[in-house]
């Protein structure tokens, strides 16, 4: 049996390329074995205490900034961001896919984000800075607002419009993002 370690902050591309590698290595092997003679075959433990993986649906790719906190967010995109990017939604009603997720543990100038879902742009960090559950900080360095093109986060945080404010007038105060 050969085993692998999983690199920390691995996902889905990454995993790929290492048992993929691995994996080619292990059939070169085997079939080198097999045409000297010295291969065993050894059955494969059955394991039925084992559950399979559920099923992705639409609704796991829902962030819910007050129930999942940044690390819980940033393990769901490590997984299933190549199959469905993670999402919320804008006040106005637009989803907004988000891309580039990583966590800080702290962020100077996020005082003002009160609330789970609460988002600015922080210039030292080129990220969109959202308060998730459990006071912690999610990073977000892309976005791709429904209908529209993936952006940069400063390049979308310049468009965003005062509806979306979470403060009504503020030009250029947070966003609340609510998971509908």
């Amino acid at each position: 049996m050969t085993r692998s370690r999983i690199p920390d902050g691995a996902d889905f591309a990454t995993l790929r390329d290492l048992l993929a590698a691995k994996g080619g290595q292990l059939l070169v092997k085997v079939l080198r074995d097999m045409l000297a003679g010295t291969a065993s075959a050894q059955p494969q433990d059955l394991a039925p205490d084992a559950p399979n993986a559920p099923l992705l649906r639409p609704e796991d790719s829902l962030v819910d900034f007050v129930t999942m906190d940044a690390d819980a967010i940033v393990r769901r995109h490590r997984g299933i961001a190549h199959q469905r990017p993670l999402y919320t939604f804008l006040q106005s009603g637009s989803m907004l896919q988000l891309h580039g997720l990583t966590t800080e543990e702290s962020v100077a100038g996020v005082e003002d984000l009160s609330k789970p879902g609460m988002a600015k742009y922080h210039s030292k960090y080129k990220a969109l800075t959202v308060r998730a559950a459990n006071d912690s900080i999610l990073l977000v360095s892309e976005v791709k607002q429904q209908d529209r093109v993936q952006l940069q986060a400063k390049a979308w945080w310049n468009g965003v419009r005062p509806g979306d404010r979470a403060i009504e007038g503020a030009h250029d105060g947070p966003v609340l993002f609510q998971s509908q």
